[in-house]
């Protein structure tokens, strides 16, 4: 269990670096799910859900629904394409259990998960600040990922889950939201950048609430240190880099909301309203359109493929997990879930690492608050 940690940790870390053909199994994606073998060979208990959290469940009832939709016009069209996505949602559901099983195991865990996370993250920075990696899009940069969008994306999950966390010292948040901010601001994103301003709100109400609150004068030292750190080197990287900041904005002028709309696959849902209820399959693009392109967007994808049912289950999980953060947090969890407006997150595994996290996040804090008031209450 202790090794268990430390693999999915290093499989978080490389999960930003694509060593194959974008569309195969890279190596990190197997680093992921390995614990679950050392549970199976040990035979230890493996959590699906509990009695009081049952929040997980509706994503075990969403696979077996997607597995009935794909199945059924993979039989009706005799076509193996409806597998693939089938593949893809198990596998996403295996790391999310896989992480959920870790964190709740013993006390601990999180610190350890944040070292990697914070340690990923530092990577990707240094590697946009020495322009090392890829520039598919040129001037947008993207590292070792597919495209700047996908790194944008990753950045802001794992930058969401460090900055949630009440226990992260304030210097480290304060690291955490510059390497972002330049990361973001590399990838000349739109959706990253409406993602980050979202992060940012709820950044600075979390953080304006814990100064208020501090009374302790090292504590609120060490808030006062990670404002400044902050403020400084915002100012420097705002001063040098003030094309890339202009490039962003004229992105943002560009936008054609009708065109992104067919991109994204918005328009099915009127040019084909009779797969809203029950879901189309996620399969045999051709018959929506001539290029044969799926829909880059998690929301209408989840809606289109999997129907009313669909959406309803990813988006009830969402709103137990969303139960159980404070406003600022809440803030924080929205960032990249906002993001995937625009992008389909929920077929790589960084979203639903984030998913589990802040799922596990709520468990952990719920117990730690009625630890707290038996103490309070024996006391």
């Amino acid at each position: 269990m202790r090794v268990s940690i430390y693999i999915f940790g290093i499989g978080i870390l490389l999960s930003q670096f694509y060593f194959l053909k974008s569309g195969l199994p890279q190596p990190a994606h197997f680093l992921l799910i390995l614990p679950f073998v050392f549970y199976l060979s040990r035979e230890r208990a493996f959590t699906l859900w509990s009695r009081l959290e049952a929040a997980p469940l509706f994503l075990v009832v969403l696979f077996f629904y997607s597995l009935f939709v794909n199945l059924s016009y993979g039989l009706y069209f005799q076509s193996f394409e409806f597998l693939f996505p089938i593949v893809h949602l198990f596998y996403g559901l295996s790391v999310y259990f896989v992480l959920q099983n870790l964190l709740t195991c013993r006390t601990g865990q999180v610190e350890k998960i944040n070292l990697f996370l914070f340690a990923g993250l530092a990577v990707l920075f240094f590697m946009a600040l020495a322009g090392f990696g890829n520039y598919r899009f040129f001037p947008r940069y993207n590292a070792f990922f597919n495209d700047p969008n996908q790194m944008a994306f990753w950045a802001l999950c794992v930058g969401s889950m460090l900055l949630a966390q009440r226990t992260v010292s304030d210097v480290t948040k304060g690291f955490v939201f510059l390497f972002l901010f330049y990361v973001i601001l590399q990838s000349a994103s739109r959706s990253g950048l409406v993602g980050f301003s979202i992060l940012f709100f709820g950044f600075v109400v979390g953080y304006a609430r814990n100064v208020i609150l501090l009374s302790n004068s090292k504590k609120l030292f060490g808030a006062l240190l990670g404002a400044s750190v902050v403020l400084i080197l915002g100012y420097i990287f705002v001063r040098d880099n003030v094309e890339a900041m202009t490039f962003v904005g004229s992105r943002l002028d560009q936008v054609d909301i009708q065109s992104q709309a067919d991109i994204r696959g918005y328009t099915r849902f009127f040019e084909f309203p009779e797969f809203l209820f029950l879901g189309a399959g996620q399969g045999a693009e051709y018959r929506f359109n001539d290029a044969g392109t799926e829909i880059h967007s998690t929301w209408a994808a989840l809606l289109f493929y999997y129907g009313l049912p669909g959406i309803f289950l990813m988006l009830e999980f969402i709103r137990r997990v969303a139960k159980g953060l404070s406003f600022p947090q809440k803030l924080i969890f929205a960032a990249p879930l906002l993001y995937s407006f625009s992008t389909l997150g929920y077929r790589t595994p960084i979203f639903w690492v984030f998913l589990a996290f802040f799922f596990c996040l709520t468990i952990l804090q719920n117990e730690k608050a009625k630890a707290a008031s038996e103490f309070e209450a024996v006391g």
